[in-house]
């Protein structure tokens, strides 16, 4: 999923869908979150994770990490 602002993608999240082997459940897998630095403290990041939680039921936030190069 990417946030688009004034046409440039201001920032992304990485995530996918795992089912369980123990049960019958399926979680999300939170991979991958970045907001330009432009961009930062505005809330994107948290409209992202929001957008994210929103469909799943479970989410598994397993690494989360800021992109500090990105221009």
């Amino acid at each position: 999923m990417i946030a688009i602002d004034d046409n440039i993608v201001a920032g992304f999240v990485v995530a996918y869908e795992l089912q369980r082997v123990d049960r019958n459940q399926k979680l999300m897998f939170l991979y991958e979150i970045g907001v330009l630095k432009t961009h930062r403290k505005k809330g994107i990041g948290t409209v992202l994770m929001n957008l994210e939680k929103s469909n799943h039921k479970y989410l598994c936030m397993a690494s989360i990490i800021f992109l500090y190069y990105m221009k």
